[in-house]
């Protein structure tokens, strides 16, 4: 809910900045916390889910913006479509990282996926400009 007000505040565009970005930090906080607090990991990796999973739904929400009428069916099956890729092919990818780095690989490559979403959300923001 808070992300919501926010995102309706700030912009959802800005928002899922702001996510991404909020997502990396988080990843790379809880492997330097590690499993040796488990109150303060328990804590962080809750906060850190309510932030990555707010992509969905924000994301969702920015497609009439950008989408009308009939087009707008298009981008939400794109939508659902690259979520549903993500899905498949992030276990993997994230697994093999745990397989190099078994102790911080899980949160090094998250923070790094959500670096690489940073990037592109602001390289699309230029072109739009």
């Amino acid at each position: 809910l808070p992300v919501g007000v926010l995102a309706g505040r700030m912009g959802r565009a800005r928002m899922l900045l702001l996510l991404a970005a909020l997502a990396a930090a988080g990843a790379v906080a809880l492997a330097a916390i590690g499993i040796g607090r488990p109150a303060v990991f328990a804590a962080g990796l809750m906060l850190w889910g309510g932030i990555v999973g707010s992509f969905y739904p924000v994301g969702l929400g920015e497609l009439p913006r950008r989408f009308g009428g009939e087009r707008l069916v298009g981008a939400n099956s794109a939508f659902v479509l690259a979520y549903a890729v993500g899905t498949l092919i992030g276990p993997p990818v994230v697994g093999e990282a745990i397989d190099v780095a078994p102790l911080f690989g899980f949160f090094a490559m998250l923070a790094l996926l959500n670096l690489l979403y940073l990037a592109a959300g602001l390289l699309a923001g230029r072109g739009a400009a």
